[in-house]
C-alpha cells in the first residue's frame, strides 16, 4: 500500500542559507537530506529537516527547511524503514524541496551564480531519523 499524496504538510521554515563563489573541492552535484522525528503519539505532526545542498565548479549553495508533515491515512502496520521510504517519495517532501530550491536559487544569484539549473524535481532523497544521526555522533 502506497500512501503517496496522503500527508499533511505544514509550518515551512527556512532555517538556514549558506553560499560562497569560487572553486570548490568538492564534486559537483545536488543532495537533498531529510532527517525526520519519530512518531510521537501525543503530536499530529512530525518535524522534518531538510538541506538542499550544491557544489558546482564556482560555487556551491546551501538551504535548510524545517517542516510538519502529518500521516493522513497512514497505515499504522508500517515499520519504521517503510515510512522512510514513504516519506522520500511524499509529495509533502517534494512540496519542501520546491520551498528549498526557490530560496536556493535566490541565494545563488547574491553570489553571482545564477547561471546553474536546478532541477524542478527533488533529486532522490536520503532520509533518516533525528537520533539516527545522534548515534553516528556518538560513535565517532
Amino acid at each position: 500500500m502506497s500512501t503517496k499524496g496522503g500527508y499533511a504538510f505544514r509550518a515551512p521554515r527556512i532555517l538556514a542559507v549558506r553560499a560562497e563563489s569560487g572553486p570548490v573541492e568538492e564534486e559537483e552535484a545536488l543532495q537533498w537530506v531529510a532527517s525526520m522525528s519519530h512518531d510521537d503519539k501525543d503530536e499530529e505532526y512530525r518535524v522534518i529537516i531538510a538541506t538542499l545542498h550544491g557544489a558546482w565548479e564556482s560555487g556551491r549553495a546551501e538551504v535548510t527547511i524545517g517542516v510538519q508533515i502529518g500521516w493522513l491515512g497512514e497505515d499504522p502496520k508500517l515499520n519504521e524503514d517503510q515510512v522512510l521510504h514513504e516519506v522520500g517519495q511524499s509529495d509533502a517532501l517534494e512540496s519542501a524541496y520546491d520551498i528549498a530550491r526557490a530560496a536556493l536559487v535566490s541565494l545563488l544569484v547574491t553570489v553571482s551564480l545564477s547561471a546553474f539549473d536546478v532541477p524542478t524535481h527533488s533529486p532522490s532523497p536520503r532520509v533518516f531519523f533525528h537520533d539516527d544521526v545522534e548515534d553516528e555522533f556518538e560513535e565517532t
